[in-house]
C-alpha cells in the first residue's frame, strides 16, 4: 500500500476532511483505509496528541506496518497492559494513540489527559458512534466541552448504516 493517493476523488475528500471536523462515508471497497491511512501519517508526530477510536488490533498492526514502510519516524502506538501513570507520561510524548474507548474514558475522567493538550481525534467506523449509548460518543463530548480547537473526523464506509 502506498500512502500517495494517485486518484484525485481520494486527495480532494482527504483536503476536504482536513479543513475541518467532519465525517467521511465511501463505499466499501473505495479506499477509505488509504485516506485514513494518510491521516494516521499526518498527526504522526510527537508535536500533537491524536487519538485513535475504532479500530481492530490486527487492523492497528496493519496500519503500523504500513506507515514504517513509507519511513514515518514516530509511529502509532498501541495503548494496553499499562498502568494509569505510565499511560499519562505515554500521552505526554505525543503522537498518534491506537488506545481503546474504554481505557480513554478512564483517563479522560481520572484527568491522566489534560484535554487541551489533545490535538484531535480520528473515528474509525463512525456509524457505530451513537449519542445515546456509546462510550465513544461520552469521549468526544467531554473532549469537546473542554477543547474547542480541536479536530474529530469521523471514516466510515457504511453509509446503509448511518442513513438506517
Amino acid at each position: 500500500l502506498r500512502l500517495n493517493m494517485s486518484l484525485s476523488f481520494h486527495k480532494s475528500m482527504f483536503a476536504e476532511l482536513l479543513e475541518e471536523d467532519g465525517l467521511l462515508v465511501m463505499g466499501s471497497g473505495m479506499g477509505l483505509h488509504q485516506i485514513f491511512a494518510k491521516f494516521l501519517q499526518l498527526y504522526s508526530d510527537p508535536h500533537s496528541l491524536v487519538f485513535v477510536l475504532n479500530v481492530q488490533t490486527d487492523e492497528q498492526l496493519l496500519f503500523i506496518e504500513e506507515l514504517a514502510l513509507e519511513g514515518v519516524s514516530c509511529l502509532p502506538k498501541i495503548v494496553s497492559d499499562m498502568t494509569g501513570p505510565e499511560r499519562a507520561n505515554l500521552y505526554l510524548e505525543g503522537g498518534v494513540m491506537f488506545v481503546s474507548s474504554n481505557i480513554l474514558i478512564l483517563d479522560l475522567l481520572n484527568k491522566r489527559i489534560p484535554t487541551d493538550l489533545i490535538s484531535g481525534f480520528l473515528v474509525n467506523q463512525a456509524h457505530n458512534v451513537s449519542d445515546v449509548s456509546c462510550i465513544e460518543a461520552f469521549i468526544l463530548r467531554i473532549y469537546r466541552q473542554s477543547n474547542k480547537r480541536g479536530f474529530i473526523k469521523g471514516f466510515s464506509d457504511n453509509s446503509s448504516a448511518i442513513i438506517g
